[in-house]
């Protein structure tokens, strides 16, 4: 493994995307862990606390290189966390949307969950497998309604922030969109050599 400590926001900016594999569990984040992370972000944005906040660990296993295709890492451990703070984009840039903060929309869409250049599968950063992946992409797209409990995730965000901060202030919208992606951190580690499916089990 090669562990590098990496903010949200420099992951998903990154020219990679992120495939969950199929030996992975659902997604299956719930209300207790949603309400975990909102505190640690409430926490984070209070005026005296100036640190970041530690995520865990993303676990990557490279795929093979191909010319003019971008490197595709298998999500092996991290899915969770992942998915739930890149729901948590699609919240604030929904918000924007219906705000006309347009500028601020694209960048989340265009810079953190696509590739606009690419097409199919290849466009999305994050690629969920099998039941979650019509609910993500659905989300992604902006489309309504959005199923499952991915839908339910991005509504209780949705809702959060509309209770705490003030959305039809794009300053303010974007303060938070700066301190997801700047102040979460992640302990990123890259297989080389080592049995994935094996790792992925511990």
């Amino acid at each position: 493994m090669q562990p590098v400590i990496q903010p949200l926001g420099a992951i998903l900016y990154s020219p990679n995307q992120y495939v969950i594999p199929v030996y992975q569990r659902h997604y299956r984040w719930d209300v207790g862990q949603w309400d975990k992370l909102w505190d640690n972000l409430q926490e984070l944005r209070q005026p005296h606390v100036t640190g970041k906040h530690f995520m865990g660990f993303l676990v990557l296993k490279p795929g093979l290189p191909q010319p003019g295709r971008n490197t595709a890492f298998h999500l092996v451990d991290g899915q969770q966390r992942l998915t739930t703070c890149s729901l948590l984009l699609i919240a604030i840039r929904n918000l924007a949307r219906r705000n006309a903060f347009e500028t601020l929309a694209d960048e989340i869409h265009n810079y953190y969950l696509v590739h606009p250049p690419k097409r199919d599968m290849e466009h999305f950063r994050l690629f969920p497998k099998e039941r979650d992946n019509e609910d993500y992409l659905t989300a992604v797209r902006g489309e309504q309604p959005v199923q499952g409990r991915m839908g339910r995730a991005l509504r209780y965000f949705e809702g959060k922030l509309m209770e705490t901060v003030q959305v039809t202030v794009e300053q303010e919208l974007r303060g938070v969109f700066d301190l997801i992606c700047r102040r979460l951190e992640f302990m990123c580690a890259t297989l080389e050599h080592e049995n994935a499916y094996n790792i992925s089990r511990v």
